[in-house]
């Protein structure tokens, strides 16, 4: 087993950067391009990015422990960006600043007490992106704020870290 892992590695080590986006020094990640990789935060697991010019989708899914480990809880989310402002720090070097809507999805599991549950929240999301020059790598910052529908009318909040190696498709 752990030689196919560490074959597994290999293999995708060395495909990466066949299938590797082109650098777009616009701000936005540029039409057509996905990214793949990792998001801690709210949930903390899978990020994916679907590119489409100024325009994005953004979905996650993973884990999430809340309350200092009382609850542990699997779900995902799913968020439409757009790109209201391109900040040029200098060179090639800039920060797309995003704001979008998201909804988010998860099933709560309690560890020793409370309630298990469903849960359902709709929040707007603004957030930074950071393109590293001449690699086909994304680091993002994402904030949300809005409310939880189901099961009960509540407020709600989702922050997240993540780096995406971007594709062409």
């Amino acid at each position: 087993m752990k030689k196919v892992l560490i074959l597994s590695f290999v293999i995708l080590a060395l495909a990466f950067p066949v299938f590797a986006s082109d650098f777009d020094t616009s701000g936005s990640v540029k039409n057509g391009d996905v990214g793949i990789g990792l998001n801690l935060g709210t949930n903390t697991g899978l990020g994916l990015k679907f590119g489409f010019g100024k325009f994005d989708i953004n979905a996650n899914i993973g884990l999430s422990l809340v309350n200092l480990g009382q609850y542990s809880s699997i779900g995902g989310d799913v968020s439409v960006a757009y790109e209201v402002y391109d900040w040029h720090i200098e060179g090639p070097h800039h920060i797309p600043i995003t704001v979008g809507l998201k909804t988010s999805m998860f099933a709560l599991f309690p560890y020793n007490r409370g309630s298990a549950g469903f849960y359902w929240d709709i929040l707007a999301e603004g957030g930074l992106e950071y393109q590293v020059p001449d690699y086909p790598i994304l680091v993002y910052f994402r904030l949300g704020l809005g409310i939880r529908i189901f099961p009960d009318v509540w407020f709600a909040g989702s922050g997240s870290i993540g780096c995406l190696y971007l594709f062409d498709y």
